[in-house]
């Protein structure tokens, strides 16, 4: 898990100190973390539980409920079938904003984007469709941290 990521599992503050909720597991340096896997599934527990709690804030992850929303077309206009797990498994390797801006874009029609430099056709949109496809029948759970 990247220092963005322990950030938003609450267990980094902006200055890259551990915070109150990984000094209770026992974290109190990069060294406690790595030592500790039960430390770790905490933190990514609690880094699925905040992206899910953005899915909902955002709307998005009503979208999987609704059968008149929790289709879009592809960029190639082949349908798009949303389901929580496919679009918390996009969140978690985009982003949520980035996963609302994505069903607002298909939502409207909009081409893809150009792709992003550095990252050749692994746009952001495109790991989107990917993992929405990949991840639709996947049984979901939601996080308890």
């Amino acid at each position: 898990m990247n220092d963005r990521g322990l950030r938003g599992a609450g267990w980094r503050s902006t200055r890259e100190r551990w915070t109150r909720a990984a000094r209770d597991a026992g974290v109190r340096s990069d060294a406690d973390f790595l030592a500790s896997p039960a430390a770790q599934e905490a933190a990514f527990n609690a880094y699925v539980a905040d992206n899910e709690r953005q899915l909902r804030d955002l709307g998005v992850f009503q979208r999987a409920d609704d059968p008149a929303r929790n289709t879009v077309r592809d960029f190639d206009g082949a349908p798009l079938r949303l389901t929580r797990s496919g679009l918390a498994a996009a969140a978690h390797r985009e982003g949520p904003t980035a996963v609302r801006n994505f069903l607002r874009r298909r939502d409207v029609g909009l081409p893809r984007p150009a792709p992003v430099q550095g990252r050749g056709d692994l746009s952001s949109f495109n790991e989107i469709t990917r993992r929405l496809r990949e991840f639709a029948d996947v049984p979901y759970e939601p996080v308890r941290p």
